[in-house]
Formats: C-alpha cells, structure tokens, sequence
C-alpha cells in the first residue's frame, strides 16, 4: 500500500486496484495503463474528456511570451505550449466536502479591506413626482415639497 496513504503513481493505483477489486498487480498495472492511455488519447483528439459531475480535463493553448527569470532578473522567452485545465465537478466536490450541498470555491476571496472606508457626503435627492389614482383626464402627479437626506 502507498506511504501515508496517498497514492504517488501507476504501481501505487495499480496495487489499489489490485486490492479492492481482487486483480493481479500485473493485470491491474495494465488496466490502469490502458485507462490512461485512452484519457490522453482522447484529450489530444478531441481537446478534452469530461467525467460527469466528477472531473473534466481540457486542453488548452498558450501563446509565447515574454517573461522575467527570478534569480537573475533576465527576460526570457516562454515557449508555446499545451497545457491542461482541470475543472472539479460538483459530485466531486460534494463528496471531498460532504458537509457543505453546495461546491466551495477553491480560493475564497479575502474579506479584508484594503483601504479604509471615506466618509460619504450627504446625497440630497431632488423633488420627484409622485403619482396619485386614476382620474377620467388622466393621472394627477403631484411634487414632494421637501428634498430627503440620505446618507
């Protein structure tokens, strides 16, 4: 079994696999092979595999650009690339959180104010209309005589 309990790459899922479904390591190891061949097959012809309300795994482009080596301070070119983008399901979530019905977003934004607040002026509202019933030449709109404060 996996040290600490996670699982650290293909011998390690394969003699999971091996253990809850009674496989060989062998025939596990080349279950898991063949699972994730397919995967990366099908991403590279398609540009994505979707496991419902679990994972969906997308492939994505990105340009070459210019950016900054950190322990020299040089810019360098970052080559074109595909990358891959990994969206967490809703299912996935829920089971990871089993507490919570609705998914937790990943990074929570901070509730912490930057700036201290100023201090509003206070807004005077101008005289608006205000409309009174039906009368047979019409509506009659009458004006508010004073202006509110609001602040």
């Amino acid at each position: 079994m996996p040290r600490d309990g996670l699982i650290s790459g293909m011998r390690d899922c394969a003699k999971a696999l091996a253990a809850k479904r009674n496989y060989t390591i062998g025939e596990a190891k080349s279950i898991v092979t063949d699972v994730i061949d397919i995967i990366i097959d099908e991403i590279d012809r398609t540009g994505g595999v979707q496991f419902v309300n679990k994972l969906t795994i997308k492939k994505k482009y990105k340009h070459e650009r210019q950016g900054i080596n950190p322990s020299t301070q040089e810019p360098i070119t970052i080559t074109e690339r595909n990358t891959l983008k990994l969206t967490v399901g809703k299912g996935l979530m829920k089971r990871l959180n089993p507490m919570y019905d609705v998914p937790i977003s990943p990074r929570p934004s901070p509730k912490v104010k930057l700036y201290p607040r100023r201090k509003r002026k206070p807004i005077y509202l101008a005289k608006r209309p205000v409309v009174y019933g039906d009368e047979p030449s019409g509506q009659i709109t009458l004006y508010n005589d004073k202006a509110r404060k609001r602040g």
